[in-house]
């Protein structure tokens, strides 16, 4: 099979909507071919323009992001902009999305906002910006996310976010509570997190919600 049946095979396999990436194509046919990295990524930009010139349905969203289309009634079908935020920047305990969409989502509030999303990811570590095709903000890290810390973080920023925003859930205790046993979170790492990396009302937060939960009015103890 030549290099570019193989590569179309490979992109048909995608949904329609799925961004494709150059980068993951090409460790793809690194694998299938032996081919050297550099050059399977040259390849592939060039086997790229051949397929769409014979009329696969495929357009390129941003250098290096593909992605096939179909045809509708409303015109044609566009990327998936949910799977592409995530492949770009929280896949993989890389980043979580903050900001009043997700207090919408978690229950603090009722009100929408018409403001861009937010995520905070390893993206950003270099320094925050502004993802103008997809119209989303990405905030720098407090320090670099894994496994093990993603969750604090996220608990944190949500806390401080939470104390910045009129919010109308009259025991937002309670969701903060189903997070921490979600994510089996340690009160006492909870509280360091938010001493090295917070400012000083975050921290006593923080520590209010911790006394909450060893109190009775939560019935459980830390």
């Amino acid at each position: 099979m030549k290099l570019i049946d193989i590569i179309e095979k490979i992109i048909m396999e995608y949904p329609v909507g799925e961004p494709v990436f150059n980068k993951d194509l090409a460790k793809a046919i690194c694998e299938i071919t032996g081919l050297p990295l550099n050059k399977a990524s040259v390849y592939i930009a060039i086997a790229i323009r051949r397929l769409i010139g014979k009329g696969i349905k495929l357009k390129r969203f941003k250098k290096g992001v593909y992605y096939r289309y179909e045809n509708c009634l409303l015109g044609e079908t566009f990327i998936n902009s949910d799977k592409l935020i995530n492949k770009k920047y929280i896949k993989e305990n890389s980043g979580y999305e903050i900001g009043h969409a997700v207090l919408n989502s978690m229950g603090f509030t009722t009100l929408m906002s018409n403001s861009p999303r937010v995520f905070v990811s390893n993206a950003a570590m270099r320094r925050s910006f502004t993802d103008k095709k997809l119209n989303v903000r990405i905030l720098k890290p407090k320090a670099m996310l894994n496994e093990g810390n993603i969750h604090y973080f996220q608990f944190l920023d949500i806390l401080k976010l939470v104390g910045e925003t009129p919010i109308d859930n009259k025991h937002p205790e309670f969701i903060f509570k189903r997070f921490v046993e979600s994510y089996d979170l340690k009160l006492d790492l909870l509280i360091l997190c938010a001493y090295r990396f917070y400012e000083k009302d975050v921290l006593e937060a923080v520590l209010h919600f911790v006394e909450k939960l060893k109190g009775a009015y939560l019935g459980i103890s830390a």
